[in-house]
């Protein structure tokens, strides 16, 4: 492979996408870049103008997207033509290749080099996100071989990030049916039991026909002690009290303390404790209605914003037994169902949400389901662990691979047909 020249962004490419409001397209569908969409589809959505809320940038369909936000998670992507218009984040900057194929220019800005450079120059203005300044990304240098040797290492990068790609979706449709099993099991013992030949009896809950004729039949709010609706102060970055949001609910069914905000002072009776219940009333419709545990003492006071709900329980329910049958496919599904919708989300009050008639079975006997859940669920976080480290070791032969071949420490002539 001959010499290469390293060589300012700058100089390569050029930067002209204008800006336009989206509703200049009024209903018509455009191909949206948007920085979630490009994480997790690496490409576009297709979506009505009219949805759209803030200015875009309009691009012609060959432009190098660079994100500028949190470049840790180096979002890049080349875009591809399309019959639609075509828009993306005012977050991206957008490069059109004038002295440099542009997939070679694509992959340059994966390699560990880039990534390292962006993230050196990244100013943080809250804990989530970082910022790197435009003019600091165009003075990156990219090492520029020979315009056909360009060529033969996108090739070469086309076909191995392709079957390293193919690698990693299987492995994460393997930890999709993993879920899946999980969900089936966790709705079948809270449905039906741990004993498959234990005699039914007519229900008609809503959510399932059938019932053990053993379990009583009430509303969920019999199970409950109180309800409380949180905090409506403004969340913060700083504060003494910690305030827990709806992104603390874990698919799960647990509390993640580490994505809570903060708050200066908070009505008495609003602290969490271990034990605590909190469910979800406002969100989008597939959103709403999740429900966690908070299942250890909190080591700072905390509390929790108004459009989650704390639910404290009785004696008749075993607060693990109760998160599992209300996160459980049929009754989330039965219960999304009761909600008000709204513009862009939905609402379940409390009252409204403890009218659903539950199937519960005697103490005992929840604790054994309990039981068999969490054993279901350590094996499966051990599988769901092994596919993770096999995903990121993947991942981390994917950069390896983009680097050598685009800072010339790969023969990619000599690997290729």
């Amino acid at each position: 492979m001959t010499s290469r020249t390293l060589i300012r962004v700058q100089y390569l490419t050029r930067v002209t996408a204008p800006q336009v409001d989206p509703k200049t397209f009024e209903e018509e569908d455009v191909a949206h870049y948007s920085i979630p969409s490009v994480q997790e589809n690496a490409g576009p959505i297709v979506e009505k103008a009219s949805s759209i809320d803030s200015n875009k940038l309009q691009l012609q369909g060959h432009e190098v997207l660079v994100s500028r936000l949190n470049p840790h998670k180096n979002t890049v992507v080349q875009v591809k033509r399309n019959s639609l218009p075509i828009l993306c984040s005012t977050e991206f900057i957008p490069f059109e290749p004038t002295g440099i194929e542009p997939r070679f220019l694509c992959y340059s800005f994966q390699g560990q080099n880039s990534i390292q450079h962006l993230v050196a120059y990244a100013s943080s203005a809250t804990r989530s996100h970082a910022r790197v300044d435009p003019s600091d990304i165009i003075k990156f240098k990219i090492p520029v071989f020979q315009r056909e040797e360009q060529f033969v290492i996108a090739d070469y990068l086309d076909h191995e990030t392709a079957r390293i790609d193919e690698l990693i979706h299987q492995k994460e449709r393997m930890l999709e049916l993993l879920a899946e099993k999980r969900a089936a099991l966790v709705t079948q013992v809270v449905t039906r039991g741990l004993n498959s030949k234990v005699r039914l009896k007519k229900a008609e809950l809503g959510w399932s026909d059938h019932i053990p004729e053993h379990w009583q039949v009430m509303q969920l709010k019999r199970t409950w002690l109180s309800s409380e609706y949180g905090i409506s102060d403004s969340i913060r970055e700083e504060g003494d009290i910690r305030v827990l949001r709806m992104s603390c609910i874990t698919k799960d069914g647990r509390i993640d303390l580490a994505n809570s905000g903060q708050v200066e002072d908070v009505p008495p009776g609003l602290f969490l404790t271990d034990g605590d219940i909190l469910f979800n009333r406002t969100n989008s419709l597939d959103q709403i209605a999740k429900v966690g545990l908070l299942d250890v003492e909190p080591e700072t006071p905390t509390s929790f914003a108004s459009y989650l709900v704390r639910i404290r329980v009785n004696s008749r329910v075993s607060q693990k037994y109760l998160v599992a049958l209300l996160n459980s496919r049929d009754f989330l599904q039965y219960a999304r169902s009761n909600a008000i919708p709204a513009i862009g989300q939905a609402n379940l009050s409390p009252s409204r949400y403890g009218e659903i008639r539950i199937a519960l079975p005697p103490r005992d006997e929840q604790d054994e389901i309990v039981k068999a859940t969490e054993q279901e669920t350590k094996r499966t976080a051990r599988l769901e662990k092994e596919l993770i480290d096999s995903i990121d070791l993947l991942r981390e032969r994917r950069s390896a691979v983009i680097t050598a071949a685009v800072t010339g420490q790969l023969a990619v002539e000599e690997m290729t047909p």
